[in-house]
């Protein structure tokens, strides 16, 4: 179980010239610091250029024949099964081999605004796909065309009309399925012109604001917690990243007084944000998380404003 700590300092914004310990424990876990300074070098997109980011997991070993095939100018490989950082120039592209976790490079990514045009994920994990879709999205430019491509092969996937439904309810203007003959392994979905729409209503003395996006966008800005899932693999990495700044929905936690919070349960989950004295709360929305929502609003606690995010209609 994880022991409360109540209103930790976060450690994922930084400036070179903040020397504060927790800015520095940032820094150095895993060697971000050293990644941050790579990029800066390796990553500079000029004009037009265009960036491709692949989700390896396990095969980034990716052959110099279908580097040429892949039509940007930076080709961004993220496999925390490959050893050393390394950046080749291969048919004129500029080729990023990244050692780290998805959920790592994510942060620094972050950190450094790097944007993307395109992005390789597998989806033969839901879980995990929905997970890394959903960090994906800040990286991904305000006002352009972008492509998103996915495994094809029957199996890695519940049902292709549900994932391409799960797919249209992104905040873009414009989607379509890219229709091609010559890589059958893969699907291909454009997307353009990305909404940023948000609607607010007061309850209960209470803001509540419905953001059709990712809170990853406004973790280290507007927000002093928020409360989602993630998948089961990155709970470790996500803890020691965002500290006390992101709650598990799925979590127990006991705090300092070995009170014990369950917040798959509606009254732990208003006990502990009572409890902590959350003013400002994002919250991710998910089939069962409406009620807790409304007793939220409707509770007596510290919450002046709520932000609802999820990609829906």
């Amino acid at each position: 179980m994880k022991r409360l700590h109540i209103k930790m300092n976060r450690v994922y914004t930084w400036k070179e010239s903040d020397l504060s310990e927790t800015k520095k424990k940032f820094l150095n876990f895993h060697f971000h610091g050293e990644f941050c300074k790579k990029l800066n070098v390796d990553l500079i997109p000029q004009g037009k250029e265009r960036t491709i980011l692949i989700i390896a997991d396990g095969f980034g070993k990716i052959h110099k024949e279908t580097i040429e095939l892949i039509p940007f100018n930076y080709v961004l490989i993220v496999d925390p099964e490959m050893n050393l950082y390394n950046c080749s120039i291969i048919d004129e592209k500029k080729v990023l081999q990244i050692p780290l976790e998805p959920i790592i490079f994510f942060q620094i990514a972050q950190v450094m605004g790097i944007k993307i045009d395109s992005l390789f994920l597998s989806n033969v994990d839901d879980t995990v796909f929905d997970f890394l879709l959903e960090m994906c999205y800040p990286l991904m430019k305000e006002k352009n065309e972008f492509v998103l491509i996915t495994n094809s092969e029957k199996g890695n996937q519940s049902t292709l009309n549900t994932f391409e439904d799960k797919i249209k309810t992104l905040p873009f203007d414009v989607f379509h399925k890219i229709e091609q003959k010559e890589f059958k392994q893969f699907d291909m979905f454009m997307f353009m012109s990305k909404q940023s729409e948000s609607n607010s209503f007061k309850i209960n003395g209470k803001t509540a604001t419905i953001i059709r996006r990712c809170f990853y966008n406004d973790i280290d800005t507007s927000l002093e917690v928020h409360f989602t899932t993630f998948a089961d693999e990155w709970n470790d990495y996500i803890l020691r990243l965002y500290q006390q700044d992101i709650y598990d929905l799925n979590g127990v936690y006991i705090s300092a007084e070995n009170k014990v919070y369950d917040l798959k349960k509606m009254d732990d989950l208003h006990a502990l944000i009572k409890r902590c004295e959350f003013r400002v709360i994002g919250i991710t929305l998910n089939p069962r998380i409406y009620e807790q929502i409304f007793k939220i609003i409707m509770s007596e606690n510290f919450v002046q404003e709520i932000y609802i995010y999820g990609f829906f209609d």
